[in-house]
């Protein structure tokens, strides 16, 4: 047994009912040339925030910030905001730092399906630790779907060939464009980071999603099928976000097949692409940062942002 699993199997009885969760982060999968990180990070997904809410203050009210004052209704409504997830952080369990993040299960199909802020579907286009207990179908499902998305909407910003590496990378770092931490708290590597140590963990996530007869695998190097067709069955894949975000940045004003085929023949796609996920991820990054100095509080805040400042500086000087 994962030795995150059987941690998190301790803690589990503290909450109120978990619909789903999942651990990620560097404290699960250890980055390149970094010792594991010191803080255990999970998402815990609930079927109703505010009766979760209610609940969880009366057994951890001392997880929460001053927010905890608001009432489980208040803590819900805060959730709610930019990437719609409610931060506890820097809790001490069971003699280990965690911090865990609230969303609710509609929240999250509704991102894994759309990418409305790409927070939480950002976050499992990479590797996570599935806990117990198992995804219910309809979480299931979407997930298959957002990873499904995240190699379609990668292909389009990608030449006719490449390796698998450097697929993981344009996917691993979808949600990192646009993200203002990425100038100012965090690793400039990051993103190879995550993926070089860990390819056969892409693996395995991403077997079914590139086991499509647009793509040609042999050993590590990919080949696509970069017809105007192939092209076009990827556009009309997309996530509606992205889609609606490609029709703005290519002044287009509705998806229809018409246009869809010239955006499939327009030479700036892959820049349209790259600006259509950078400016869901911009607007959503900026807010939930604002939102976790509350949740957090500014004690616990300070703390937070000068270890990814210190991240950043090594990263720099090395």
């Amino acid at each position: 047994m994962h030795p995150v699993v059987k941690y998190y199997n301790t803690i589990r009885g503290s909450f109120p009912k978990i619909a789903f969760s999942f651990a990620y982060g560097s404290a699960v999968f250890k980055q390149q040339g970094k010792p594991l990180g010191d803080m255990l990070d999970f998402i815990l997904a609930v079927d109703d925030p505010v009766n979760w809410h209610e609940q969880n203050l009366q057994r951890n009210c001392t997880h929460y910030s001053f927010l905890r004052h608001s009432g489980a209704r208040g803590v819900a409504a805060v959730q709610r905001w930019a990437g719609q997830v409610y931060y506890n952080t820097r809790v001490q369990m069971n003699g280990k730092l965690i911090k865990y993040g609230v969303v609710s299960t509609h929240d999250l199909c509704q991102d894994l399906q759309h990418w409305n802020t790409l927070y939480i579907s950002g976050r499992l286009h990479k590797p996570v630790l599935i806990l117990e207990p198992a995804p219910p179908p309809v979480i299931s499902a979407a997930m298959s779907a957002n990873l499904s998305m995240a190699v379609r909407t990668s292909l389009l910003m990608l030449p006719e060939m490449f390796t698998r590496e450097e697929l993981y990378i344009v996917i691993a770092g979808l949600s990192y464009q646009g993200d203002f931490r990425m100038i100012v708290g965090e690793d400039k590597n990051k993103v190879r980071n995550i993926v070089s140590p860990h390819v056969e963990h892409f693996n395995r996530l991403y077997h079914q999603p590139l086991n499509a007869d647009y793509l040609s695998i042999r050993d590590h190097c990919i080949t696509q099928d970069k017809s105007i067709q192939s092209t076009i069955h990827h556009l009309t894949q997309l996530p509606s976000t992205i889609q609606a975000n490609l029709l703005h940045y290519a002044g287009l004003s509705s998806f229809t097949e018409e246009h869809i085929r010239n955006l499939a023949e327009d030479s700036s796609l892959s820049e349209h692409v790259h600006k259509s996920v950078k400016r869901v991820v911009a607007r959503s990054s900026v807010t939930q940062s604002l939102k976790g100095i509350a949740t957090a509080g500014i004690s616990k805040s300070i703390l937070y942002s000068s270890k990814k400042l210190q991240k950043m500086l090594t990263s720099i000087l090395r």
